[in-house]
C-alpha cells in the first residue's frame, strides 16, 4: 500500500502527487490489475472507491516513458481512455508526476488498466 500525506498520493522511487480529496477508507477489497509504464506492474488487492490514480500510486507511480494522457481502461465490456490531468515536472535529481485529480475514475472490481510508453 501507497504511504499516504494528507490528500496526497504519493510513490518513494517515482513521486506522483494527486492533490485531491481522500475518500473514506473502504474496508471491502477489489483486485484490479496496473500494467505498463508504471514501476511495479502487475495485480494488486485495492480498497473499493479506488480511483485509476490511486491504483497507479499502488503500482509504483508512472515510469519517466509513461504516456498518462492516453491511458486504457478495461472495465467490465467497457473501454475508457480517461483524459486524466497530470504532467511531469522537474524534481530534485529527477522527475516528478504531479496533477489536480480532474478527469480521475473511480475503479470497479476487475478493472484493467495499461499505461502506454509514449
Amino acid at each position: 500500500m501507497p504511504e499516504r500525506f494528507g490528500d496526497f498520493g504519493y510513490s518513494k522511487l517515482h513521486p506522483c502527487y494527486i492533490a485531491k480529496e481522500t475518500a473514506a477508507p473502504s474496508d471491502s477489497i477489489m483486485k484490479v490489475f496496473v500494467g505498463g509504464e508504471v514501476v511495479n506492474p502487475g495485480p494488486f488487492e485495492v480498497p473499493e472507491g479506488t480511483t485509476v490514480l490511486e491504483a497507479i500510486v499502488f503500482a509504483g507511480g508512472f515510469t519517466h516513458y509513461a504516456a498518462a494522457y492516453h491511458l486504457h481502461l478495461l472495465m467490465g465490456d467497457k473501454r475508457y481512455s480517461p483524459p486524466l490531468h497530470v504532467q511531469k515536472a522537474p524534481f530534485h535529481k529527477g522527475l516528478a508526476w504531479y496533477g489536480d485529480g480532474n478527469g480521475d475514475i473511480v475503479l470497479e472490481p476487475g478493472a484493467n488498466i495499461h499505461v502506454p510508453r509514449h
